[in-house]
């Protein structure tokens, strides 16, 4: 940060701000991703079939009554071909209904603006989605108020200004607004380079002499994001990197914070799907004007580092179901990466031979890798509330929807890391602690592995000397060990003792009020 700067009067969110878009088609609300910005109004009638179509194929009687029960249901059939065959009544969703957006109503959605226990909330036309993504990055943090409103003018139309005025103009009468000295970029406090920080969950931000580059950005007071993780959005990013279309790696809220000059990286939709939603017009509504959509094993010179989209098989959501999602290399002059997001497998593969290929060709030293091993059941319409199929025999069983620890443990001997740092785990607070590192380490010991362990925990970074054999090496890493396992410890008595009605009274008056909570889909 530049002298001058230090003494800058700036204007920046409160700190523990969150502003969402809302969906308002649904009783309480729901989060605008790009499943529902395909889906539209059929996304609620979805939620509302299967669990009706569940409930009549869970009837007793013969297979054809209970066929013949599921026909009854207009909105089944609305959504599912039915077939009696095999000795079961199976369901399939109908795909080609969703090649297109379906109409959205202006009016349905709003924003939410909340800090702590104070709230607002706000319509937001769809109109007023590109405003609100040139708005909120003015409010990182580095600018003062005369810059804010040549930004606006700079940027967005007549009517669109007017609305961000207004919009400014009450976050600023409800206290959710402060005004300061420029702070210190975190992220910018260290001059080593290359330098991987952890941020949180899959998102790991890359930082090399020529490039800056982060992946699936998720940042939520709500989540418990730390302060200091928001101060990404100030960065000059050189390019942001979507991995796919779940709310949690393309998050809306997120990424409207960021400047829409950033060119932003996404998988190419070949066919847009329930499970599927095309990406591009989400970004472009929000803002972004530089998209670039790729197919596995296309690269992408990002300055002096080399992004190569790696193929993806999991998170498949339903046997058949084609997604188009990207696991990734970054590869630059002294460092080799490569990350699973949520990788496992699916009906068209695992990911042994794509792994194979990553190690032949790009040899990469360090891996980020899944250990979530996330399970649903088919009645319950698995991590969406619906799926594409359910029969008669699916009923009761569980699918495994991402990799755990024995399978992340055998990608680590697969891929010939010296270095793996777990991820995915929905992890943010850097005094959080996974409980399945534990059975991650348990399991890379079994395989003789347990030396390429470091833990890093969110806004933890990995540098150069971490990946040596050096005493120092060793010793954080046995520390970051040390530090989970204590952490997983506490956790566990903190279960028990919450049995006493007393202590479940002095860790409320110690927390202070709880943050509103919100329910969201993987």
């Amino acid at each position: 940060m530049k002298r001058e700067d230090s003494k800058k009067i700036v204007v920046r969110l409160l700190p523990g701000v969150d502003a969402e878009p809302v969906y308002r088609g649904q009783t309480l609300g729901s989060t605008v991703d790009c499943r529902l910005l395909l889906l539209g109004d059929r996304y609620r009638q979805l939620l509302r079939a299967y669990p009706e179509a569940v409930y009549r194929m869970s009837r007793p009687g013969d297979l054809k009554a209970i066929a013949a029960g599921v026909l009854e249901s207009a909105e089944i059939q609305q959504y599912y071909d039915v077939s009696l065959a095999n000795g079961y009544v199976g369901l399939t969703l109908r795909d080609g209904i969703f090649r297109k957006q379906y109409p959205l109503h202006s009016d349905d959605f709003a924003l939410r603006i909340t800090a702590g226990s104070r709230a607002m909330t706000m319509p937001l036309p769809l109109e007023r989605f590109r405003a609100l993504g040139m708005l909120l990055p003015l409010l990182a943090g580095d600018k003062g108020d005369s810059e804010i409103a040549a930004g606006l003018e700079e940027t967005l139309d007549p009517d669109e200004q007017e609305w961000s005025r207004d919009l400014l103009a009450k976050l600023d009468a409800q206290r959710f607004l402060q005004r300061g000295l420029m702070r210190p970029n975190s992220f910018l406090l260290s001059p080593v380079r290359p330098r991987v920080t952890f941020v949180g969950h899959t998102s790991i931000l890359l930082q090399t002499d020529g490039a800056t580059v982060l992946t699936d950005p998720l940042l939520r007071n709500l989540l418990r994001s730390p302060g200091r993780a928001f101060d990404v959005t100030r960065l000059d990013l050189t390019a942001i990197c979507c991995t796919h279309s779940h709310w949690d790696h393309c998050d809306v809220e997120t990424l409207l914070r960021f400047d829409k000059g950033i060119p932003i990286i996404v998988p190419r939709v070949h066919q847009a799907t329930a499970f599927n939603p095309p990406i591009a017009p989400v970004l472009r509504r929000l803002g972004f004007r530089d998209i670039r959509e790729l197919d596995s094993w296309q690269s992408q010179q990002l300055g002096d580092l080399e992004l190569i989209l790696v193929p993806f098989h999991g998170e498949q959501d339903e046997p058949g179901a084609v997604i188009d999602h990207y696991t990734y290399v970054f590869r630059t002059r002294d460092l080799t990466l490569y990350g699973g997001v949520d990788a496992y497998r699916d009906t068209f593969g695992d990911m042994n031979s794509v792994l194979a290929r990553v190690r032949d060709e790009y040899r990469p030293s360090v891996a980020f890798l899944p250990i979530s091993r996330m399970i649903y059941r088919y009645e319950h319409g698995g991590v969406n509330g619906f799926c594409r199929y359910i029969d008669t025999t699916l009923l009761g069983q569980d699918f495994q929807y991402t990799a755990g620890p024995k399978e992340a443990a055998e990608w680590v001997r697969l891929l010939g890391v010296s270095t793996v740092v777990p991820y995915a785990t929905f992890t943010f607070s850097p005094y959080a602690t996974p409980h399945e590192l534990n059975r991650f380490a348990a399991a890379l010991e079994q395989n003789g592995l347990e030396a390429t362990l470091l833990p890093l925990r969110p806004l933890d970074s990995l540098e150069l000397p971490d990946l040596d054999d050096s005493v120092r090496a060793a010793r954080r890493r046995h520390f970051l060990r040390t530090w989970h396992r204590s952490a997983a410890q506490a956790a566990q008595l903190d279960q028990r003792l919450r049995h006493y009605a007393l202590y479940r009274f002095g860790r409320r008056l110690l927390a202070g009020p709880a943050p509103s909570t919100a329910s969201h889909h993987h």
